[in-house]
């Protein structure tokens, strides 16, 4: 049977997690300032984990196993990192997130808090200017799209749910077609210390507090 190798590939890590309920109702009494028409809101506080501690506490041990997981990313543990902002996303009815990715930071992770059915699935994609197996300007036909030869895939999202995938990584979310708000946690991470080029020059990286 041949082997198909994913190399180069981009890896998006993805787990479920129990939540606090608390912290997840007093979480929606959040003030949010409108993101744009039917683009959903966002909430002001851009610290939003330092609030809810369980739920916080979660983010960080998806976060490590993913940065740090010898089957995942598998960074060398003297590279620390540092949650740079969080938010809530609220998306009514007939809102959903346009196509976008996150500027100044390494990963970009979203906490599904609570996800009514049928709200919207996420999606992630490669550009066109970014070659993958072929190169943008050359769409062949294929019988079956996998996640060798796609420019999106879409992951199934529900409560407890984690993902954490590099920043560059395009992304959207569909259209809310339910009765009821769909809320999710974001946030963005930045590596700290001292990362090596392979020919003995090191670029020591230290995040600023605000």
């Amino acid at each position: 049977m041949m082997d198909v190798i994913p190399l180069f590939s981009t890896p998006i890590c993805y787990d479920e997690y129990t939540l606090d309920t608390n912290e997840i109702e007093s979480i929606k009494k959040e003030k949010f300032n409108l993101s744009g028409p039917f683009d959903g809101y966002i909430s002001n506080d851009y610290d939003i984990l330092s609030k809810y501690p369980n739920l916080s506490n979660v983010v960080h041990k998806h976060i490590q196993h993913s940065l740090y997981d010898p089957n995942s990313f598998s960074i060398a543990s003297n590279m620390k990192y540092k949650i740079l902002s969080s938010w809530v996303n609220k998306h009514p009815p007939k809102h959903s997130a346009h196509k976008h990715d996150h500027a100044n930071s390494m990963f970009t992770g979203v906490l599904y808090i609570d996800i009514p059915d049928n709200s919207g699935t996420l999606t992630l994609g490669v550009s066109m200017s970014t070659p993958t197996w072929i190169t943008g300007t050359i769409t062949p036909n294929v019988n079956n799209f996998n996640i060798y030869n796609s420019r999106t895939w879409l992951l199934p999202t529900r409560n407890g749910v984690c993902v954490l995938f590099p920043s560059h990584l395009e992304h959207w979310v569909g259209q809310n077609k339910s009765n009821y708000d769909r809320y999710t946690i974001a946030f963005n991470v930045m590596l700290e210390g001292k990362l090596s080029s392979g020919n003995n020059e090191t670029l020591n990286i230290k995040v600023l507090d605000n």
